[in-house]
Parts: structure tokens; sequence; C-alpha cells
């Protein structure tokens, strides 16, 4: 049977019932289906979902003033066993006695990284240990630099993708900071590069660092040991704008120096 066919099991909240959506990952009031919890809002851990819950709304309060009251919720693979093993392609035999993490999350990969193996993220074309305990991307097999730190990128980060977007060289694998104030042609042997927050590569350490519930972090990013990072081409960014700007500041600049010299008087012709 289709999902679209299949009846929604549902959970009751305080004596509202939520229809249990786990494609969606979320809960819909049945009798009002746009007002909508989603799974990402809660807080998680292997027990299950909790958050506060505004009797009156039937949601997640927007602010604290009123009545709320702190809600669990069990895993969706307990509260909908045939939506999870149908939307992660297993049956409903190897689902049982798991949590949402367990099956969200590739356990040969996880199992990796907990017998301490780092992540590796490829930049143009080479290896990066992803090592948030020394707060770098250590370019593997070269010892000539400490690679790219994220202390040194927080600048970098670009709304638009919640990535960062640094300038890199690949012969040296470091950050090339450029003047953007002074730029006036495409820097040669330099790529624009995107990377993942750090939560991202590595939520492991990230969890243990911060000192989070690492299968919440894992529940919202899915360890990868292995990622690549995404070129992006100068054209599709401002700094033609910007070089362009900058060309033209400096030819006004000598223009207006040029008019500014003192004019030579011309002797008188015999």
């Amino acid at each position: 049977m289709k999902e679209s066919q299949r009846i929604l099991p549902t959970y009751t909240i305080a004596g509202t019932e939520f229809t249990v959506d786990v494609f969606k990952e979320e809960l819909r009031q049945t009798d009002k289906p746009d007002n909508i919890i989603g799974f990402d809002q809660m807080a998680y851990s292997k027990s299950g979902y909790h958050f506060d819950y505004n009797t009156e709304l039937k949601n997640i309060p927007i602010s604290f003033v009123g009545g709320y009251e702190t809600v669990h919720l069990p895993n969706m693979t307990e509260l909908d066993p045939v939506g999870m093993a149908a939307k992660y392609g297993i049956s409903e035999e190897e689902l049982r006695g798991k949590t949402d993490v367990d099956i969200m999350v590739d356990q040969k990969q996880l199992a990796l990284r907990e017998a301490g193996q780092l992540p590796v993220i490829e930049i143009a074309g080479h290896p990066f240990y992803v090592d948030l305990a020394m707060d770098a991307l250590r370019p593997k097999d070269d010892f000539t630099t400490q690679g790219i730190r994220f202390s040194e990128i927080d600048d970098y980060f670009f709304e638009g993708s919640r990535h960062y977007r640094i300038p890199h060289n690949p012969k040296t694998h470091t950050l090339e900071e450029l003047d953007f104030e002074n730029i006036k042609a495409i820097p040669k042997g330099i790529i624009l590069v995107e990377i993942p927050l750090p939560h991202e590569l590595d939520p492991v350490a990230y969890a243990r660092i911060h000192g989070l519930d690492r299968d919440q972090i894992l529940r919202e990013h899915p360890i990868q040991m292995n990622t690549k990072a995404i070129e992006i081409q100068w054209a599709d960014t401002p700094l033609k704008q910007i070089i362009a700007r900058n060309l033209k500041r400096e030819l006004e600049k000598n223009q207006a120096a040029e008019n500014n010299k003192p004019q030579r008087k011309r002797g008188r012709r015999l």
C-alpha cells in the first residue's frame, strides 16, 4: 500500500489528537491540519522527543508567558513502525527495538568514528582530516602547514547556503586571504570552495567538545566519514563587480591626480 493511501497513526497530546507523518517528520492536528509541529523543532535523545507545549495554541509556544507543559514523545520507530520501515527501506523486523538515530545514522560509519577514525573532506582533489580538537582541516601527508583553521574562516560564513565559502590555495592547502578593497583581477591559482560547518563535518566530536547530546546532533546531521567540498566558480560570485568597482575607483583617482597637476607655462615663441 502506498503511503498516500495508508491511514496514518495518531498520537494524543493533552487531549488533542495529532496525525503522525514520519515521511514529513511532523505532527499535524487531526481536525486542524494546518497546525503543525515538526520533529526538528523538538529536542531528541535515544528515549525519544521532548518539547514544551502550549495547551491553548496546541503547539510549541512562541514565548513562555502563560501556561505550557513539557511533552515526551516516543521515537518515530514506535509511533509509526510501518511508515519508518517504508521510509528507510527496511523490514519492520529489522526496525524492532531500534531508535530513530539507530535508523537514520549509518551505524558502520558511526562505528569507525567512535573507534577514533577522523572524517575526511576532499578539497580540490586533496584529502583533509576534519580535526575539531585541533580546530583545523589538516591536509593529508602535508606537514608544511597547519591547514585550514576554523577560527580563521569564521568571517567566510555564507548565509545563503549555511556553509563557509573560502578562497583556497590548492598548492599550499591553505586559506588565501584576498584584499577585496584593492583586488583588480581574478586571482590566479586560487579557487573558491564551499565547506560545511563543523557540526556537519563531525557531529560526534562537535557534541563531545560542546557538551551536547550526541544523538541530538547525529539525528540532525548524520555522520559522513567522507565528503567533498564544492568548488564555486568566480563567475558565480560578485567578484567581477568588485573588480570593476576597484578599477573604476583607481581610474577616477588617476584622472583626478592628472587634473590637479600644475600646468607648465609655455615660453614665448620667437
